[in-house]
């Protein structure tokens, strides 16, 4: 029969958290097992080398959802591939929600005190969940591949707990809004 051991109305077979009533699915943009890519150019919109290799981030946002398909936590997996700049750019993301709806931020790398946060993780004096995912791209990475842009970095784990669920409507579609902050000029977006 479908047991459903944590009473959420989802049978343990179609639940990825059969133990957890607060949690049911789990939506991933680009997909469970692959990785979109984010390319940047820190000297846009001025005209430059424009090959996009400043920041190059790969990643994957996880949705994890109740049994109403509401958002309760937004898991983001990110992997710097490739840091072509001298400058030290930083990388945040935008959510469309409220700063105060936001619970929790953990897994940010904030190395070099650019960066304002309040209490629950979000960047200070932004009206939407801002989220800065690292300061500095340079600290990301554990060594260059043969002198080149390309790195070798370990997975970023962010994860955003929100304090009432969001509805898909409210929330809208990965990667939101992603952008780099150039040579440590928090005002300076790309």
């Amino acid at each position: 029969p479908d047991q459903d051991s944590d009473n959420d109305g989802i049978p343990d077979h179609s639940d990825a958290f059969p133990n957890d009533g607060e949690r049911a699915f789990e939506e991933f943009t680009p997909s469970q097992f692959g990785y979109g890519s984010m390319a940047f150019e820190d000297l846009w919109p001025a005209k430059g080398d424009y090959d996009f290799n400043d920041l190059v981030v790969n990643y994957r946002f996880v949705k994890v959802e109740n049994s109403a398909g509401n958002t309760v936590e937004l898991i983001v997996r990110l992997k710097v591939t490739a840091v072509g700049a001298a400058y030290r750019n930083g990388f945040g993301i935008e959510l469309p929600v409220a700063a105060h709806r936001v619970q929790s931020v953990t897994g940010a790398s904030l190395t070099d005190n650019l960066i304002s946060v309040e209490a629950n993780g979000v960047e200070s004096g932004q009206q939407n969940a801002v989220i800065i995912a690292f300061d500095n791209a340079h600290a990301r990475i554990n060594e260059y591949v043969d002198g080149g842009p390309g790195v070798r970095a370990d997975e970023q784990v962010i994860t955003v707990r929100f304090v009432e669920p969001i509805t898909a409507a409210e929330l809208g579609s990965a990667p939101f809004n992603p952008f780099i902050f150039v040579n440590r000029v928090r005002e300076r977006e790309v």
